[in-house]
């Protein structure tokens, strides 16, 4: 195997595992785990069209790159049209009144001291997220469940023919 392919197909493996491991971070309930999750998402979109614009024309690596970047936009939008679903769904159905208690403590003058004021919203949002939980763990594997499932499945297809140095067949498909 050339160099010039075996440097293609690490940088594709790299590529892919990125957004695999940015996708499995993501759905961590822990912001110290989702921040750096997203961080590596967008390092490893923009790490996708720098090698596709280095990369000849049809070579390994610009197909991969093309369905990677595609992959991700494709996956977006799925998420936005499941997010939004989800929102109206969380709204409508959620238990929101710890939140509507506590800003109209908040807007009342109840803390004025910003210590007191941020303890008392983290003792809300746990309880206001233990109180939601199992509403917003279904109404993310309804509405958002479908696009991750697409993305991974994208994701694995990809990695699995371009670490045995295959192409992608239909880089312009959905599917």
């Amino acid at each position: 195997m050339s160099e010039d392919k075996t440097n293609a197909k690490n940088k594709i493996i790299v590529c892919y595992n990125g957004v695999i491991l940015s996708l499995c971070l993501s759905i961590h309930p822990n912001m110290w785990v989702q921040v750096p999750a997203q961080v590596i998402f967008l390092v490893i979109f923009v790490l996708t069209y720098m090698f596709r614009s280095k990369a000849e024309d049809k070579s390994l690596l610009d197909n991969h790159m093309t369905y990677l970047i595609r992959t991700i936009w494709i996956g977006s939008l799925f998420f936005c049209i499941g997010f939004i679903p989800g929102c109206i769904w969380f709204w409508e159905a959620g238990e929101h009144s710890l939140m509507l208690d506590y800003v109209a403590d908040m807007m009342g003058g109840a803390y004025l001291d910003p210590l007191v004021a941020q303890a008392a919203y983290e003792e809300m949002m746990k309880q206001y997220m233990a109180v939601n939980k199992d509403l917003l763990i279904k109404i993310g594997i309804i509405t958002l469940g479908p696009s991750l499932a697409y993305m991974l499945y994208r994701m694995v297809k990809g990695l699995l023919r371009g670490a045995k140095g295959y192409r992608i067949m239909n880089v312009e498909s959905w599917f």
